[in-house]
């Protein structure tokens, strides 16, 4: 059976506790979503004389990054995202800080990531051209579920 992927086909939200939700579909200034797991699940520990310990390690934390156009409403979303949680740090509240939400997901495919206790690491590296450019946007992910449907 063959199947065809469409980005267009890949649409989610991303939510703030400080600015509320946007939801994003392939065609609203996003090029490329990446989700990346941070644990290793199997680990292996190898003694000095060969005998092998292995490990399950619990937890799904990761990063999910956003690539968008400069210009795009979903930067401008995370721009205000970002500075309303560091204004919100500075001034001594962190309570909400990883209070975010991110799911993706993908029709054609059946696969969705959601992400809970999600902040925004730090501002991507912006540069200014003669053309548009485009900005990587980080969420780091306290948790993320891998779905298939």
């Amino acid at each position: 059976m063959n199947s065809t992927y469409s980005f267009v086909d890949t649409s989610g939200s991303a939510s703030s506790p400080f600015n509320g939700t946007y939801i994003f579909a392939g065609q609203k200034g996003v090029k490329q979503i990446t989700v990346a797991m941070q644990m290793e699940k199997a680990v292996l520990d190898v003694a000095a004389d060969g005998a092998v310990m292995a490990s399950f390690v619990p937890g799904d934390p990761g990063t999910i990054s956003v690539e968008c156009q400069q210009t795009s409403d979903f930067y401008k979303f995370c721009l205000a995202w970002y500075n309303l949680a560091k204004i919100a740090a500075t001034l001594g509240d962190v309570a909400d800080f990883f209070g975010g939400t991110m799911t993706v997901r993908n029709i054609t495919d059946g696969t969705s990531h959601v992400a809970s206790g999600v902040a925004i690491g730090k501002l991507p590296d912006k540069v200014y051209a003669a053309q548009g450019q485009h900005v990587t946007v980080a969420f780091v992910c306290c948790d993320i579920q891998s779905i298939t449907v």
